[in-house]
């Protein structure tokens, strides 16, 4: 009966953990992220990734983005990498941490308010969702998947909507 207490324990402690680096990463990204206007005003959500590779446990320079990754919005998550620098990355993926060598996906789904009326079949679906998780580039090392970002968005004001 006390082994099974201390394993729930311990299982909350790390469900607590992952969501406090989280919700950091929320606050300090999805909040702050400032969408270009051209984005905003074509009102069609996507889903996007970028992946980031530790070695060592140092960040590498280099970021990789998914191939539909809207150039406008690069720049924008690029001047905000420095937050998962931050990141404990123990909390949020144990293994982590016991490999020297490792990388974060990290998955962001942006869509519109109801203003937009946007619609979308389930191939449009389909597509948008897997040219997210489309890259250039193929990675050697072990690869951790963070829950998907979400963003919601207002349409820009003036858009013509049909």
């Amino acid at each position: 009966m006390c082994l099974l207490f201390f394993s729930i324990a311990g299982f909350t402690q790390d469900v607590n953990a992952y969501k406090a680096e989280y919700d950091t990463i929320t606050k300090k990204i999805v909040n702050d992220i400032q969408f270009p206007k051209e984005l905003r005003q074509q009102c069609k959500s996507i889903t996007v990734s970028f992946i980031l590779s530790y070695t060592n446990g140092i960040r590498e320079r280099e970021i990789i983005f998914s191939k539909n990754f809207p150039s406008a919005l690069k720049e924008e998550f690029v001047s905000k990498v420095k937050v998962f620098d931050a990141v404990k990355w123990k909390n949020i993926f144990p293994g982590a941490t016991k490999s020297k060598n490792f990388s974060i996906l990290i998955p962001i789904i942006y869509y519109f308010d109801d203003s937009c009326r946007e619609k979308m079949t389930s191939v449009n679906f389909a597509e948008t969702v897997s040219g997210g998780f489309s890259f250039d580039k193929t990675l050697t090392s072990a690869i951790y998947f963070l829950k998907p970002l979400s963003v919601s968005l207002v349409s820009w004001p003036g858009k013509a909507l049909l």
